[in-house]
């Protein structure tokens, strides 16, 4: 038999089975034609008709637009599998089931929405039906699904033709209801499998779906906002109608003012809603609508910079984040289409600065923030008040679905809607609780009275905000109430866990834990389903992976409850690290960069974040655990990598107080967060160039005492960390300009790496160390050789990273600077050119590598006397520093060399100014009117030059001052060129163009470090030798040579 055939068969033995299901019933003779979505869609009306009941009416409205996309799952079925039969039979039982189940109103509502959401999990299909209509995989899932699809409906069928009364009285219904959660759980099961497994088919039709169809003209209309419309909302009219006349379009032709509007109040007044409900009232004002969660600055560009997939922009895929934003925001200031801006819970304006338009023809931001502060800066605003009694009332009348309310019920709901304060979150939690409760509210009042008798409040006059605090956590203890111990214990989890986006796939990893009473992948469906219901968390299944969200007020409450009980928070606190340790990312052991983490690194790290700052405020001293420390290890390496290093440096510092406290802590694990601190200190310009050092002596003795304590002396790995530790020691050497100690530490360390490691087996170890005698060569002058040992350090980074990477063109741009000091002037432009044009797609133009370009570009101009390019690349060195800060001790050298150009321009101006008056004046006597007015423009943009050079080296001079106050201390001698002071200041890390200092001080020997005497006779051996096997070995330096022409390019 055929594969085919074989499949055929397999249909044909369900839908034999599934024919069984109906015949003989009560209604089977209505079926007796041909079943298919409208003969459902005329029993659904004759229903309607025929019991003529709100609560029937509601409930087919409810399930309608599920059978809809059902109705495109059986056709998919139909096409795939070659089975009209498979049609029939499912709107067959369907027309059965709800006949019968509509005799029954008691269990009708909850038939329907089991019902709903069974069809609903089906129906995620649909998608990949579209997507993979040939796809194995999918037909045998299909087929699965549509199975236990139909058995889960002949149960309820059965349960509604067996006697219902009695079944009810035995609670039987309780078995429908597990049936019907099982077989969901089951389907979803066969999806995510499905998800999972068949991701490359997926991925490549959706590429070759892009490839087919080239790039079309951007969208005519797009609404980006992740939440669908609430259709409870009510009320906030008066402010919706101000948010509108503030920002509806200046019909003035010309009017490009950017306008922007703020809502600002505490926690879950409700903010959040009137921003989603403006958004989709005004749809047709705004035919472009993005929304943009800003509680997180890492998450906040990762979504505005998605912005240019949304709006199809051509050749983003290989741009950096940077380059990204800066598109969006262009779009945004230039385009004439009208468009609306959501920063949804704004912490700070600077944290949405970089991503602010500037101007725009026909935008409008709007902006959501718990920060009253923001109203300093956003001048058009609102504080949002709790509902007014009235419209607090009718939002809990809507949530019970009470639609004709006696006045006695009104005014109890009136007098709920008071204890809560008004509040619209805590509104829908009490709703919620008295729903599914089935609470009368006059037991929900009792519940209150009873609250309150336990807590000090105040009830007249205006309540205050610490009051609203108190009534909302009264409305969550009733929720928490009715929660089962594994729901509840889950939660505790979820409050130490960036409340935003929170994946389910990372909860599984709870599955062994022993707090749960059964096997928590089970479990989990149920508990998530109880939670949704009472509006504690809020499930997104928009994207590719299902996460959970809660809101932050009752996030805080949930800690706060947890802070009550010290010795529970802390095994709590363990267990959620463990959970985001498992899928965080580790750092390579020897601490090579990886980008291609960073997609990963991404996902978890807010939640990394929201640990971090619960252990460092909590008075109890949560988490002092080895998994914590190297979490916080990790996210440190990723900082550094992405160029993070004020909140890189924050991190590591505390993993590194986190190692402080931990008895016979892991040295090695100890020893990687210090060097990332010290690595980033020396990134923060001079002022922490001391700490750095400092770090990388306290990660030697580390290592050296590790290492003296191991079995066999340590790993492999672990030993080529104790030689990155003298390399690290050698970089702060090279920073402080101390040239000639540092060669003997990376001496040291190529001879400490040759002992486990060669060229070929680890490039980059090599690479590393030659780059850094590159840089102590052209700092003692001797730059043949440094030219050398960079060509040789570029060749073996090469093999690591890709020519576009930011990795590479670091390395390249070390290399540009080194033909720079140099004097291969030519050679170093074109460079710099290259390496300039590469980051400006991945920084974007005011990123701070591209700031360093440009600072090169015109230092290598000015060098080649070209002072109208040095110019340019200097200002655009110094542009949107507001918008995008820059290391001020760069910033200063900036200013300082921009300086010195302009007075050169000033010179040769101010002495062809002099030239040509005396030519006009020979040949133009009698025109003194116009001698005089063009001397006199002339003469004023030689002034004004002139008071910007004054300017410009006052502003430098004066942060040289505050960093380097003495030279003397620093200098032995007397400086010659006050730019060796600048370029002295700003890390050699990241962008110094000069390393030549002959006058730099020798620092005292107590100062430095020794090396060991078993090491001593290591440094015999000329460093180029080292790292080479067989025929690498090379003897002169005229083999190491490979000069300008190995440009970068």
């Amino acid at each position: 038999m055929s594969a085919t055939a074989s499949k055929e068969h397999a249909w044909d033995q369900i839908l034999r089975k599934h024919r069984k299901s109906y015949a003989g019933r009560k209604h089977a003779s209505s079926l007796e034609g041909v079943p298919d979505y409208l003969s459902l869609e005329d029993t659904l009306e004759q229903l309607q008709q025929e019991y003529n009941s709100k609560l029937v009416a509601r409930c087919i409205v409810k399930l309608k637009p599920a059978f809809q996309q059902l109705e495109t799952f059986q056709a998919s079925i139909t096409s795939i599998a070659q089975v009209h039969e498979g049609s029939m039979v499912v709107w067959g039982v369907l027309q059965m089931l709800l006949s019968s189940a509509c005799r029954y109103l008691k269990t009708l509502e909850n038939f329907t929405q089991l019902l709903h959401d069974l069809t609903s999990t089906v129906t995620r299909l649909n998608r990949y039906l579209f997507l993979l209509p040939s796809s194995d995989i999918l037909k045998d899932i299909t087929k699965s699904v549509h199975e236990e699809y139909v058995d889960c409906c002949v149960t309820a069928l059965n349960f509604y033709g067996n006697r219902p009364i009695f079944n009810l009285l035995r609670n039987l219904w309780s078995d429908v209801n597990k049936k019907f959660e099982n077989i969901r759980h089951s389907i979803e099961a066969h999806i995510i499998t499905f998800e999972r497994e068949a991701r490359v088919d997926i991925d490549e039709e959706l590429v070759g779906h892009v490839r087919k169809n080239p790039r079309k003209d951007s969208p005519s209309t797009i609404f980006s906002v992740p939440f669908s419309e609430n259709e409870y909302f009510c009320g906030r009219d008066d402010v919706l109608s101000e948010i509108h006349r503030c920002l509806s379009p200046d019909e003035k032709k010309g009017q490009t003012r950017q306008r922007s509007y703020l809502i600002y109040a505490m926690g879950g007044m409700g903010k959040t809603q009137v921003a989603l409900a403006y958004a989709y009232r005004n749809r047709s004002t705004y035919p472009f609508v993005f929304w943009i969660g800003a509680q997180k600055e890492p998450d906040l560009g990762v979504t505005f910079s998605s912005i240019a997939m949304i709006l199809g922009m051509p050749n983003i895929d290989d741009l950096g984040q940077g380059r990204k934003v800066n598109l969006v925001r262009e779009w945004l200031e230039t385009t004439d289409k009208k468009w609306l801006l959501i920063f949804d819970n704004v912490e700070s304006i600077e944290s949405v600065q970089p991503y602010w338009p500037s101007s725009s023809l026909g935008g409008a931001i709007l902006v959501t923030s718990q920060i009253a502060g923001l109203a300093q800066s956003i001048r058009s605003h609102i504080a949002l008040e709790p509902l007014t009694s009235e419209v607090a009332s009718t939002l809990l009348l809507d949530l019970l679905q009470i639609k004709s309310p006696t006045k006695e019920m009104r005014e109890s709901v009136s007098k709920i809607a008071g204890l809560v304060g008004g509040l619209p979150i805590a509104i829908a939690h009490i709703a919620g609780s008295m729903f599914l409760s089935q609470l009368t509210i006059d037991e929900a009042i009792e519940m209150f009275d009873k609250q309150r008798l336990q807590t000090i409040w105040s009830t007249d006059g205006i309540v205050s905000t610490h009051m609203y605090d108190q009534r909302l956590h009264m409305v969550w203890d009733i929720a928490l109430s009715e929660l089962s111990e594994d729901a509840l214990h889950l939660l505790d989890i979820l409050a130490l866990l960036s409340p935003d986006t929170i994946y389910e796939s990372m909860l599984m990893g709870v599955e062994d834990a022993p707090t749960f009473t059964g096997k928590f992948s089970d479990t989990f469906p149920e508990i998530r389903l109880n939670l949704n219901k009472r509006q504690l968390v809020q499930r997104n299944t928009a994207t590719s992976e299902p996460y959970l969200s809660l809101h932050r007020s009752f996030q805080i409450s949930l800690r706060n409850n947890l802070s009550n009980n010290p010795d529970k928070y802390d095994k709590v606190f363990q267990e959620t690290i463990h959970l985001v340790r498992r899928v965080f990312p580790v750092m390579n052991m020897t601490m090579k960069c990886e980008n291609e983490k960073w997609v990963e690194y991404e996902k978890y790290q807010p939640h990394v974040q929201t640990l971090q700052s619960i252990a460092q405020n909590s008075p109890y001293g949560v988490g002092k655990i080895p998994e914590f420390a190297q979490l916080l290890g990790y996210a440190g390496n990723y900082y550094w990598e992405r160029g993070l290093v004020a909140i890189g440096i924050e991190t590591c510092k505390f993993a590194v107080s986190v190692w402080e406290a931990i008895p016979d802590a892991y040295l090695i694990d100890y020893s990687q967060p210090l060097t990332l601190w010290g690595l980033m200190e020396l990134e923060m310009g001079i002022t922490q160039r001391q700490i750095g050092m400092d770090c990388f002596i306290k990660c030697l003795e580390l290592r050296t005492t590790y290492l003296a304590q191991a079995e066999n002396g340590g790993t492999k790995d672990e030993q080529l960390l104790h030689c990155n530790a003298w390399s690290d020691y050698s970089i702060a050497l090279i920073e402080f300009g101390y040239y000639a100690e540092a060669e003997t530490f990376i001496t040291l360390t190529l001879a400490l790496k040759s002992r486990h490691v060669t060229e070929s087996s680890y490039p980059m170890m090599f690479g590393i160390s030659y780059g850094h005698l590159a840089s102590v060569y052209s700092g003692l002058g001797n730059h043949e050789k440094a030219k050398a040992f960079s060509a040789r350090s570029v060749k073996l980074v090469q093999e690591e990273y890709i020519f576009h990477s930011a990795s590479m063109q670091k390395w390249y741009f070390f290399q540009a600077n080194i033909w720079l000091g140099a004097g291969d002037l030519e050679e170093a432009l074109e460079a710099h050119l290259s390496i300039l044009e590469v980051r400006i797609k991945i920084f974007g133009t005011s990123g701070p590598h591209t700031r360093y370009s440009y600072y090169a570009l015109g230092a290598t101009y000015h060098a080649l006397g070209n002072m109208d390019e040095a110019e340019k690349m200097l200002r655009s060195s110094l542009e949107d520093l507001e918008l995008n800060p820059w290391l001020e001790d760069a910033v200063a050298r900036s200013r300082f060399l921009l300086s010195r150009v302009l007075l050169e321009k000033h010179r040769s101006l101010e002495k062809h100014h002099f030239s040509e008056k005396l030519h006009f004046s020979e040949k133009h006597h009698s025109s003194e009117k116009l001698h005089f007015s063009e001397k006199h423009h002339s003469s004023e943009k030689l002034q004004d030059m002139k008071n910007e050079v004054s300017q410009l080296a006052k502003l430098a001079k004066d942060h040289l001052n505050s960093v380097l106050p003495n030279a003397a201390q620093v200098f032995g001698g007397t400086v010659k060129d006050e730019i060796v002071f600048y370029e002295y200041i700003v890390p050699v890390q990241c962008g110094r163009t000069m390393l030549s200092y002959k006058n730099v001080k020798s620092p005292k020997p107590s100062q430095l470090l020794e090396v060991p005497a078993k090491y001593v006779p290591l440094l015999k051996q000329r460093p180029e030798s080292y790292g080479m096997d067989g025929d690498q070995m090379v003897s002169t330096l005229q083999d190491l040579q490979v000069g300008p022409a190995s440009k970068a390019g």
